[in-house]
Parts: C-alpha cells; sequence; structure tokens
C-alpha cells in the first residue's frame, strides 16, 4: 500500500542568521525583532488506513519544532493558532513557499520538498527513512530551518521528533488527539475520553508530553481552563525548555489569574525576552503587575518594528487605558481599527467612547463601520440611541423595533419635531396616549386631553408629563380640588428645580 499527500506552506519574512540579544535598556524605538509566519494548509485525505494520523502526526513535528524557535508563527489552516503566539503580530515581509509530497508504504516514509524564496529561488529535497511519522518530520523540519538559516534547540527538536509513546497503538491514538486539535477528526462527543482521541490519548499513556500538549490545547479552545493547565503542566515536564509549550503554560496560567506562575514560566524560557510572538503575553503579565513603564517600552518597540498590526495597537490601546490615559487610549483604538480587517471591537470600543463623552454625531458615522464588520444587530442598537441623542427621529424609528418605533414617533410628535408627521390614531402605547393628550390641550378639548392623559397613567402610573397635562385639563375643565391632587402628584414624582 502506498500513501501519498500534499501539505502546502507559505511563510512571510526574512529570516537573520543571528537573533537579535535583548539590550539592557532598549529605547521605546528601538525596533524588536521581525516575525516570520509559516501558514500550514493540511492535505485533504484521499480515505487511506492511518492517512489522518500520519499527517497530523507529522503537522504536529513541524508545528511543534518551528514554535520552539523564537520569532517563527506557524499557522495552520484556519485553525488557532497556538495558545501561547495566538496575539502575535503579524510580519509585513515576503512569503516563502514550501511544499511537500508525503508516500508511506510500510514503515518507511518519502517526503519530497520544495522550498521557495521570496524572490522565487526554489531548492528541492527528498527526504526518506523508515521509522515513524515524527522522525520523518523531523527530518523535513530541519532542512526548512536550515533554508531559513535558523536553529532549534536539541532537546526541543528531539522531544518534537520522538514518538510520543513506546507503545505504537498509543502513539497512533496520540495522532489522533493531534488530527482533532488541527481540524482534521471532529470527535462525536468533545472532551469524552471514550469518543475524544485528544482525551483518550492521555488516557492510555498519561505520561505522554504531546499528548498531553494536544489535549491542553483542545481543553483550552473548549474554556476548561483548569484541566488545560493539569495537561500543559505534564508536557513542559516532559519536554523542559520547549519555548512554544512554555508560552502556552503561561497563557492557561494569565487566563486563571496566576500572573506570578506566568512570569515563572516566561523567564524560565530561553529566548523568550526578547521574541515578538510572547510580546502580548509579557504585556498582560507586566500590566497586572504594575510594572507600566516595562510594558510601556515593549509595546512601543513593538510598534515600531509592526506599524501596521492590528494586535500591537490593541494592546497598546489595553495598557494607555490601564493607566487612565483616555486619550491616548481612544487614539490606540482608533489605530486599531484602522489596522483591522473586519473586526468589530475597535469600531465597538470607539463608539462606545464617543457616546461616553456625548459625542453623538463622531458615533453616528462610527456606526456604518461598527455595521460593515458584520455586528449589524448591534449597530442597529446604536442607530436607536443615537438618532434620539441626536433628534433624528426618523432614523431612529427606521432601525427600531416596530414597538420602539412607534413610541419614538410618539415622542417626536409630542415634542412637536419640526416637519415630523405621523398618525398616532391607532397607537396604544403610552408615548402615543400622551401626544395625543398634548395635541387635545393645544386646541382646546380638555375632556379628550384628560381621557388620554388618564390613558397613559393607566400604562405608566405617576408618569408625570401625563400629570401635568391631566392637571392642567382638569383645571381647565373647573374641577379645581382634583387638578390640585393631579399637581400634587406630579410634583412628588418630579419636583421642580425652583419652587
Amino acid at each position: 500500500m502506498v500513501l501519498t499527500s500534499w501539505l502546502w506552506l507559505g511563510c512571510g519574512g526574512t529570516p537573520e542568521a543571528t537573533i537579535a540579544e535583548t539590550e539592557d535598556a532598549p529605547s521605546p524605538t528601538t525596533q524588536m525583532p521581525s516575525t516570520i509566519e509559516v501558514t500550514i494548509t493540511p492535505p485533504v485525505p484521499s480515505g487511506q488506513r492511518f492517512e489522518t494520523e500520519t499527517v497530523a502526526r507529522i503537522l504536529r513535528t513541524i508545528e511543534g519544532t518551528l514554535l520552539a524557535v523564537p520569532r517563527v508563527v506557524p499557522r495552520i489552516g484556519d485553525v488557532d493558532l497556538a495558545p501561547g503566539i495566538e496575539a502575535s503580530p503579524q510580519s509585513a515581509l515576503g512569503p516563502w513557499s514550501l511544499s511537500f509530497a508525503v508516500s508511506t508504504s510500510n514503515r518507511s516514509i518519502e517526503m519530497r520538498l520544495m522550498t521557495c524564496a521570496p524572490n522565487g529561488g526554489c531548492e528541492e529535497d527528498v527526504v526518506f527513512a523508515e521509522g515513524t511519522p515524527e522522525s520523518i518530520g523531523g527530518l523535513a523540519v530541519a532542512k526548512i530551518l536550515d533554508r531559513l538559516d535558523l536553529t532549534v534547540a536539541g532537546a526541543s527538536a528531539n522531544c518534537m521528533s520522538t514518538q510520543p509513546s513506546k507503545d505504537d497503538y498509543h502513539s497512533l491514538i496520540a495522532g489522533r488527539g493531534a488530527a482533532v486539535v488541527y481540524g482534521l477528526l471532529e470527535p462525536t462527543e468533545v472532551g469524552d475520553r471514550d469518543d475524544d482521541p485528544s482525551e483518550r490519548a492521555i488516557y492510555l499513556d498519561p505520561k505522554s508530553g504531546l499528548g498531553n500538549w494536544m489535549a491542553a490545547r483542545a481543553r483550552f479552545a473548549r474554556g476548561a481552563l483548569d484541566s488545560a493547565e493539569t495537561a500543559v503542566t505534564k508536557a513542559v515536564d516532559r519536554c523542559p525548555g520547549h519555548l512554544g509549550i512554555a508560552a502556552d503554560a503561561a497563557r492557561i496560567a494569565l487566563e486563571l489569574d496566576k500572573v506570578e506562575d506566568a512570569i515563572a514560566l516566561l523567564e524560565g524560557a530561553k529566548g523568550s525576552a526578547d521574541d515578538p510572538r510572547l510580546m502580548p503575553l509579557w504585556l498582560d503579565a507586566w500590566v497586572r503587575t504594575d510594572r507600566i513603564d516595562d510594558a510601556e517600552t515593549l509595546g512601543l518597540r513593538a510598534n515600531a518594528t509592526f506599524p501596521d498590526d492590528p494586535n500591537v495597537a490593541r494592546v497598546l490601546a489595553e495598557l494607555a487605558k490601564a493607566q487612565g490615559h483616555m486619550e491616548e487610549y481612544e487614539n490606540w483604538v482608533q489605530a486599531w481599527s484602522d489596522r483591522s480587517n473586519g473586526d468589530p471591537e475597535p469600531a465597538r470600543r470607539l463608539i462606545g467612547i464617543m457616546a461616553r463623552d456625548n459625542r453623538w454625531k463622531e458615533a453616528w458615522s462610527a456606526i456604518s463601520v461598527l455595521e460593515s464588520r458584520g455586528a449589524a444587530e448591534e449597530a442597529r442598537q446604536w442607530k436607536v440611541t443615537a438618532g434620539l441623542a441626536l433628534e433624528r427621529y426618523r432614523d431612529a424609528a427606521e432601525a427600531a423595533d416596530p414597538v420602539t418605533a412607534k413610541r419614538i414617533q410618539a415622542r417626536a410628535a409630542l415634542e412637536g419635531l419640526a416637519g415630523y408627521s405621523v398618525d398616532l390614531a391607532d397607537d396604544p402605547t403610552a408615548e402615543a396616549h400622551l401626544a395625543r393628550a398634548a395635541q387635545a390641550v393645544g386646541y382646546g378639548e380638555n375632556e379628550k386631553a384628560l381621557a388620554q392623559a388618564e390613558a397613559a397613567l393607566r400604562l405608566r402610573p405617576y408618569w408625570p408629563e401625563a400629570l401635568e397635562i391631566k392637571a392642567e385639563a382638569m383645571r381647565a375643565l373647573g374641577r379645581n380640588e382634583q387638578a390640585t391632587v393631579a399637581r400634587n402628584q406630579w410634583l412628588a414624582s418630579e419636583p421642580p428645580l425652583e419652587q
């Protein structure tokens, strides 16, 4: 039997032979090293026996080895990035491209590797060996790193290129667990140890470093943070010094508000101090421990290197907010929005800032951005709020639900908005009753005004505006004692500023 699969990868970023060391006191404008982005698209399975497990095991070796190298950001299809580098800044440099053909027969695996530089120069390699998918993946990723002129620590490389368990069946199940993380398999019952391979793998071999790493990521993705921490701690112990796994553990610790544990994990990982992928983790930890100066210096350095990255602007916005610098916060949120491609969150925050400051005209313009980024329902609600604040009653009513729209129309009629004409004859809302009462008072129809005011009060007892019209209508009808009672109720519900 021969199994043939294709893997297509693309990466961005110009590698350097030497990774810059962190300076003792870097300037806020001193650039940090850039990232090298790698995107991996898994092949579509052809249905061959154990094909999915083989592909997943090779992917795990490639991704895990690249994660151990500072600056490298591996992306596998549409799957979320590893937790530790999820908010990694994006390089704007040209892409590298890599393609693989994988063929297996018995215990032999052959990989044909094509690596193309941004300028189009390509090199082809053939890797053939008898052994596990992890071992062949290790040989292949070594050639990739050699082409990129980067190196990986031997212990981390060995951890990723070694079969996850001494038992072949256990290793096969661990491969299925990796396939779950990489979106190649979907368990019927997520988190069930009999049905979910990411859980079954560590049930069969609780000490497996790679099995626990995959289980931690699957648990993190579904929000099971406590059990994710248990699994990733075992992975850190089995793969000591692995930068990527330590970063995942630090991210999980931060999510659990174990900030000191996160700092210890980052400080214990060689190469983490000036790794741009980990900048969001450092910023989060430093802000939470009041190391504001360190956080600001790092954030500005990152912005100097990644001036178009939305995540950098986002973390700088959070930093400014933590310091109480609200004008600076708004500027960074605006930068975040400008740099984002379809993210509604910065637009949402800008509208909130403008609403807080009663800058409704600016907010109205920003609502269209929020709407264009997929938050249509939220934008509709903001149109109602901003439309009312700006007395754009027509726009507010058009955006509102039918019941609210009628109330808006009634309010507009009640306030005598110039040019606003609406038929309120059949509107049963309290606002419509009040509008009809106010109109009747204007025409001297006091009996009608009284009836409508009382109808409004049945729906909204002690409504000051309705009580005022009731008192006025009763006085006009000569019912002075009842008018006095209504006036006293009105004053009690809304005391005047001056007597």
